[in-house]
C-alpha cells in the first residue's frame, strides 16, 4: 500500500481506553520503515475505545485497524468531513464486521478484510475503487437493505418487504467513479 501511495504524512493513534498521543510518519518513496517499526511495537492491552478521538480537517483517509469489538468508553463515532473517508481494516478471526462497514460505507470507505495468506489483497483493495451501491429503489417493495454498499466477492444481499409479486428493483452502483 505504502509503495503504491509513495510519499505521504501518517498520523499514527492506538486507541486503547483513552488514546495514546499522536506519532507522526513520513512515508517517502514507499519507505515506511519507521511507521511498521512502530506498529511492530505495540502492546496490545484489550481496551478498546474506538470512538475517542478527534477527525482532522487536513486528513483526506483514515485507516482504523481492529476487530470492532468496542469494550470500553461509551462515547458517539466521530462524523467526518464531506470528502473524508474511513477504511476499516480487520485481520481478526472475531470481529464485529457490521459495525466497522457501517463506519467505513457512512463515508464512503469500506470494510477490507486483512488475509495473511494473501499479502497483497488488502493494498489491492485500498487502491482500487470497486463497485458500490448508491441508490437503491424498488416498484412493489418497501424496507430495502444491501447488507454491504460494497459488494464482496461478486455478490450483493438485497433484503425487503415484497408488496407486489412482480416487483422491480433498481441499483445504481458506482464502478470507477461513474455510475451503472
Amino acid at each position: 500500500y505504502f509503495k503504491a501511495i509513495a510519499n505521504a504524512q501518517v498520523r499514527l493513534t492506538r486507541l486503547r481506553d483513552r488514546p495514546e498521543a499522536t506519532q507522526s510518519f513520513t512515508v517517502a518513496n514507499g519507505n515506511w520503515a519507521a511507521l511498521r517499526a512502530a506498529l511492530e511495537s505495540t502492546v496490545y492491552d484489550g481496551a478498546s475505545a474506538l470512538a475517542d478521538w478527534q477527525p482532522q480537517a487536513d486528513v483526506g483517509e483514515y485507516l482504523l485497524v481492529s476487530d470492532g469489538l468496542v469494550n470500553y468508553g461509551s462515547a458517539v463515532f466521530p462524523v467526518l468531513q464531506p470528502g473524508q473517508r474511513l477504511y476499516a481494516l480487520s485481520s481478526a478471526l472475531v470481529a464485529d464486521t457490521g459495525r466497522l462497514s457501517a463506519l467505513a460505507e457512512r463515508t464512503g470507505g469500506r470494510l477490507v478484510q486483512v488475509q495473511s495468506d494473501k499479502p497483497g489483497a488488502a493494498a489491492d483493495a485500498l487502491l482500487t475503487e470497486g463497485s458500490h451501491v448508491r441508490a437503491l429503489r424498488a416498484i412493489g417493495a418497501t424496507d430495502l437493505l444491501v447488507d454491504s454498499a460494497d459488494p464482496q466477492q461478486g455478490l450483493l444481499r438485497v433484503a425487503g418487504k415484497l408488496s407486489d409479486a412482480t416487483a422491480q428493483l433498481t441499483l445504481t452502483v458506482m464502478e470507477q467513479g461513474k455510475p451503472k
